[in-house]
């Protein structure tokens, strides 16, 4: 690999660390790696998480990221090679970001297979959003993978990376292995998913930056799983329960981030649907927050909740999934065309002037007149904003979800329902932004892959070069 260049993260970055721990260090290093851009990994609040806790737990944690553009590993605290640490921890939420982990294996001359590395490599751990469907095809390329939230295991492999940390690569992965939620290369069985049941230690900003992908905003979890299950999303059938953070350690939080910002978001797969939701909008309006959520169910909303977005923000964003009833009955979204209807009009009421819609296409019960009714329900959002923008996605059937079955339709088909929606969008002047269709099914395909086909698909020509 070529010389490298640490980024100056105070000057290149401007870049606040918010943590400020003067504990005592283990003399351990480790190396923190997020497969794609800075931007995308400070704003990852995993990322952050398992940085605080081996952090405060004493060791010396060396954030990388890979910058696509320029296609370098960018080390973020002083020029290191990550074939000198022992252990190196990806941060794994999108399957396209695993071509990335297979670039940084070659550019850093580390084998590839995790059967091919010897004892002279670092062990390569997984944790992350795609140990939660496909951990076996993990293990193709990674030496060990962390299955789901790290909290409850967290002084185990604390303790663990540190006494077997001089021992060898073979005795610190099978240690490893021994641990609850972990699974090494020689694992037969999955092993269940760690869930936290603490609701007062939920993940938070540790960096903040305006090269961030919402700028210097803190960022605060407020939920983890989801009690709507929709058929289509992971997340309400692999990460369950629904849990709810504390309300006192959320306002706490809050109160602590006015020193370093004023921008605050709160992260959660539906975040309206916190109990104590209109609680958490009224002081973000008595304390004069700018604030964004980073999602809004329809039939979630409230006046407080959108005074409370409205206060600093000029818009918002919804997601329909589908533009017939139909449609959103067979994802199991759980909302009526009132719902949409109503967000609308709150929205509008409080003075927001844009708009951003998703919607699911290309699901095996759709037809023109499908199709037609996503053109219609962007149409009638004209009515209330000055901008209304649509995000259009394929149906790409998950594993572990009620639609893992479900073959995904083919490229010829999906372009051809893509262009019709391109065309009468255009006619309404709406601004439509299309998932590419290549990269959904790449998606597809690696979702869906077993032990052994992970990596060939990583090493098709012209992929992972």
């Amino acid at each position: 690999m070529k010389k490298l260049r640490s980024f100056d993260v105070s000057n290149d970055l401007s870049e606040i660390k918010l943590l400020d721990w003067k504990g005592k260090r283990l003399k351990r290093k480790i190396a923190l790696i997020y497969p794609n851009a800075y931007s995308l990994a400070v704003a990852n609040l995993g990322f952050n998480r398992v940085f605080e806790i081996f952090s405060t737990s004493g060791f010396d944690v060396y954030r990388f990221v890979y910058e696509p553009g320029n296609s370098l590993l960018w080390p973020l605290d002083g020029a290191q090679y990550i074939d000198t640490f022992k252990l190196c921890l990806f941060s794994v939420h999108y399957e396209l970001d695993l071509f990335n982990v297979m670039r940084i294996f070659n550019a850093s001359k580390i084998p590839a297979l995790s059967r091919d590395r010897s004892g002279k490599h670092p062990v390569m751990v997984a944790g992350g959003a795609l140990t939660y469907f496909m951990p076996q095809a993990l293990l193709d390329i990674f030496d060990v993978v962390y299955l789901g939230e790290i909290e409850p295991n967290a002084v185990e492999l604390v303790q663990t990376i540190s006494y077997y940390y001089g021992s060898g690569r073979r005795a610190l992965m099978e240690a490893l292995g021994g641990l609850p939620n972990v699974m090494v290369e020689d694992s037969v069985q999955d092993k269940s998913v760690a869930v936290s049941k603490d609701t007062k230690g939920f993940a938070k900003s540790v960096f903040l930056s305006k090269k961030g992908a919402f700028g210097k905003r803190f960022l605060l979890e407020v939920e983890r799983g989801c009690r709507r299950a929709c058929r289509f999303c992971m997340v309400g059938h692999k990460m369950k329960p629904a849990r709810y953070a504390d309300l006192e350690w959320i306002l706490e939080e809050l109160s602590r981030s006015q020193k370093y910002t004023r921008k605050v978001g709160l992260v959660g797969p539906t975040v309206v649907d916190h109990p104590r939701v209109e609680d958490i909008a009224a002081y973000l309006i008595e304390k004069d927050f700018d604030v964004s959520f980073s999602s809004m169910r329809v039939d979630g909303l409230s006046e407080v909740v959108i005074q409370a977005l409205a206060k600093h923000q000029e818009s918002f964003t919804i997601a329909p999934e589908g533009g017939s009833q139909k449609i959103r009955n067979f994802l199991g979204k759980g909302i009526n065309e009132m719902h949409i209807s109503n967000a609308m009009k709150l929205g509008s009421k409080y003075g927001l002037k844009k708009v951003k819609m998703y919607f699911i296409y290309g699901t095996p019960v759709e037809e023109e007149s499908d199709l037609v009714e996503i053109v219609r329900v962007s149409r009638e959002a004209k009515r209330f904003f000055k901008e209304v923008r649509v995000s259009l996605n394929p149906l790409i059937p998950k594993p572990g979800t009620p639609f893992e079955t479900l073959e995904m339709l083919d490229q010829k088909e999906l372009k051809r329902r893509e262009r019709f929606l391109r065309k009468e969008l255009r006619k309404e002047k709406i601004v439509a932004e299309f998932e590419s269709i290549k990269d959904s099914v790449l998606q597809y395909r690696i979702a869906r892959s077993n032990r052994g086909e992970l990596f060939s698909i990583l090493s098709e020509k012209g992929r992972a070069v």
